[in-house]
């Protein structure tokens, strides 16, 4: 007679992912990081549920990147701070999709209110 034998049931593995990006001051406000752009370190970025409950907050750091990491697959939505002085050229709200194992891409445009920023010259001495 065949016997039957129990056998465990083996659960998917789902690893974490993440949500990744720069804060830059978008010269030309075309949305792109053009060669000159410069990443803006210290700005907000938050990380929202798909309901807006705010889950994590980061600043960027001295290159202007920020990172969410560990997350579930899930929707989130994530919000750019625009510093004091600059408004957005990009969306401040992306809403994004995490997949499991997976860093997205989320970045952050800003320029100078008026659309001028300050460039610093080097002072020559005679």
């Amino acid at each position: 007679t065949p016997q039957v034998t129990a056998t465990s049931t083996l659960e998917p593995t789902v690893a974490p992912g993440g949500i990744a990006g720069v804060v830059w001051e978008d010269l030309n406000g075309d949305e792109l990081i053009d060669e000159g752009e410069a990443p803006l370190p210290d700005v907000g970025v938050i990380l929202k549920s798909g309901e807006g409950v705010p889950l994590s907050q980061r600043s960027t750091d001295f290159q202007g990147y920020y990172a969410f990491t560990g997350l579930a697959p899930a929707l989130y939505q994530v919000h750019g701070v625009c510093p004091p002085g600059y408004e957005p050229t990009t969306s401040t709200e992306v809403w994004v999709w995490t997949g499991s194992g997976v860093i997205l891409p989320v970045n952050f445009g800003v320029r100078r209110i008026g659309g001028h920023s300050t460039v610093v010259l080097p002072m020559v001495l005679k």
